[in-house]
């Protein structure tokens, strides 16, 4: 039986079911590690530094998985 308006996961959610508009989906890895280094920066306490250091890494972690679809690799 088919599910109504079940989303494949495995599909970009900027299709035309929805989701964020295309700029706003390419620059969110770059806010991401904006983010971060600000918080690094700016504040002193240790957990509040891992938890940026980790929302930087899943920043970087975007950015490569994107930079790896896109040259086919």
């Amino acid at each position: 039986m088919s599910r109504r308006g079940h989303i494949n996961p495995m599909v970009s959610s900027t299709d035309t079911a929805g989701g964020f508009p295309g700029p706003v989906y390419e620059a969110l890895p770059l806010v991401y590690l904006a983010v971060a280094i600000a918080l690094v920066i700016m504040v002193e306490s240790p957990l509040i530094f891992l938890s940026s250091a980790l929302f930087g890494a899943a920043g970087v972690g975007v950015l490569w998985m994107r930079l790896r679809n896109r040259r086919g690799g």
